[in-house]
């Protein structure tokens, strides 16, 4: 008896799951349809973050991670946050690092997202994208050049450094961090790097744009005196 009732109450649960998801479908079917009308850009993103997602989600259930890449305080990434609601951060964006310690056990990370526009609200932190990057560029082309005897590798490697040259030079003149949208993510929406040449994920803000941007999250988030 108590099993009929149990398989019973699966059955149920299963049915009103998959009424749920035909809803949810049709919402965003809806949604995707409507965003060709929509000023917002982050509504065209969602087909494209939903694929996405649904693989993230597919390979944390199949495949589940139990170590997972470290960041140093003051990394600079580039994450994917997806379509969220509201004001939330949506699409890709550059972000700080801002865990003091991490761990290869850790799955999540918190970060201080980064922006190019100017709402009074941000704190300018200077080309610190662009400015890393091209550091990371000259000194990696010095080392090619160097590097030059095989000349297939050098041509493959001088290719490569462009790629990351075009895609730079189009970050625009100066960084905004949001530090009142500081959010804790999953590293799986941290994307990998263009190639071996891409500084991101690899270079870290110097002490100085750290400082200003703790003094900010201290003065907006505790009653602290500074």
């Amino acid at each position: 008896m108590v099993e009929e009732k149990t398989t019973e109450n699966h059955i149920e649960q299963t049915s009103k799951r998959n009424e749920s998801l035909l809803r949810a479908t049709s919402n965003l079917t809806e949604i995707c349809n409507l965003s060709n009308d929509s000023q917002n850009k982050k509504y065209q993103y969602l087909p494209f973050w939903l694929e996405k997602e649904s693989k993230l989600l597919l390979r944390e259930l199949k495949n589940p991670r139990k170590f997972f890449r470290t960041y140093q305080r003051g990394t600079i990434v580039r994450v994917d946050f997806g379509v969220n609601i509201g004001c939330e951060f949506s699409q890709i964006h550059y972000a700080i690092v801002l865990n003091k310690k991490d761990n290869r056990l850790s799955e999540t990370i918190s970060v201080l997202p980064l922006t190019s526009k100017d709402k009074g609200s941000n704190l300018n932190v200077g080309n610190i994208i662009f400015d890393n990057a091209m550091k990371t560029l000259k000194e990696q082309l010095n080392k090619t050049i160097t590097e030059a005897e095989d000349n297939k590798k050098f041509k493959e490697d001088i290719q490569k450094l462009r790629e990351v040259i075009n895609f730079y030079s189009l970050n625009p003149i100066s960084s905004f961090a949001c530090y009142r949208n500081l959010i804790t993510i999953s590293k799986s929406r941290i994307k990998i790097p263009i190639n071996e040449f891409d500084f991101i994920n690899k270079t870290k803000c110097d002490s100085s744009v750290m400082e200003k941007i703790d003094k900010e999250i201290v003065k907006y988030y505790t009653n602290i005196k500074i």
